[in-house]
């Protein structure tokens, strides 16, 4: 929700996250069921009514390069499935300490405190 939240539309957020178009509009489905909502502007006030702030207006690098390898898009989608670094080294059969690396390593391809 917070590239949502940012402006970013689906081809961007596939850009983002190195996934396709086709597979953000399916979690975006998933999320809009679970929340009972029918709309990305529903998703966004409900995510600022929540507490939820956008970060600065800053665009990420959307090229034809992907900011995220495959393997740090699965970790970056677990993690926001609420998922702690342990629960994503036992998911994807890494380390408790290599899925830290890889939520830093994120953080700072992201430009995320």
């Amino acid at each position: 929700t917070n590239l949502l939240s940012l402006g970013y539309n689906v081809s961007e957020i596939a850009s983002v996250l190195c996934i396709s178009p086709y597979t953000v509009r399916r979690h975006l489905s998933y999320i809009y069921e679970k929340l009972g909502i029918r709309s990305q502007i529903q998703l966004v006030v409900l995510y600022f009514n929540g507490n939820g702030k956008a970060e600065k207006d800053t665009r990420y690098d959307t090229g034809k390069q992907c900011l995220l390898s495959k393997r740090e898009a699965e970790v970056l989608v677990l993690y926001n499935q609420g998922l702690v670094s342990k629960q994503i080294g036992e998911a994807l059969f890494i380390s408790d300490s290599t899925a830290r690396e890889y939520l830093r390593r994120i953080r700072k391809k992201l430009g995320v405190d």
